[in-house]
């Protein structure tokens, strides 16, 4: 059988660090602003998607993540919106390295090797994220 458990955490600053703390479910009615993401486990693997600053959008994924896997642990299928203009972040990411390192070190037009390391960072950390998610998606 699948699990079923579904949380809510929030993204808090204690003692000067960033961590997340999960919101008791008696405050999930009167929730105040900030970074939450909604947590599940698939098979043995912990799961976090972030779903936003606002508590109503908050609450609403939390909601939406609870039937989802409710629907798969009784045999049910979550269908893929079938966009075929949509173009994958990741295969994006991947042209767009591609295009930096043919202009790596002209003079010009080039490309510094630090500029597309730091560019393979920040870029990786949302493909890492997000790795299913469309240019669509992203703003």
């Amino acid at each position: 059988m699948a699990n079923k458990a579904v949380a809510l955490y929030q993204s808090v600053k204690i003692n000067g660090k960033w961590t997340f703390r999960k919101v008791p479910e008696q405050r999930l009615r009167r929730l105040s602003e900030g970074k939450y993401h909604v947590s599940w486990y698939e098979g043995a693997k912990k799961k976090m998607e972030p779903v936003g600053l606002e508590p109503d959008v908050a609450r609403a994924a939390l909601t939406r993540k609870e039937r989802e896997l409710a629907l798969i642990a009784v045999g049910g299928k979550i269908a893929e919106p079938e966009n075929k203009d949509s173009i994958r972040v990741s295969a994006a990411v991947e042209e767009y390295f591609a295009d930096l390192r043919l202009r790596e070190g002209k003079d010009g037009y080039g490309v510094a090797k630090k500029t597309i390391q730091a560019y393979n960072r920040r870029l990786g950390l949302l493909t890492e994220y997000r790795p299913s998610a469309c240019l669509d998606d992203i703003d």
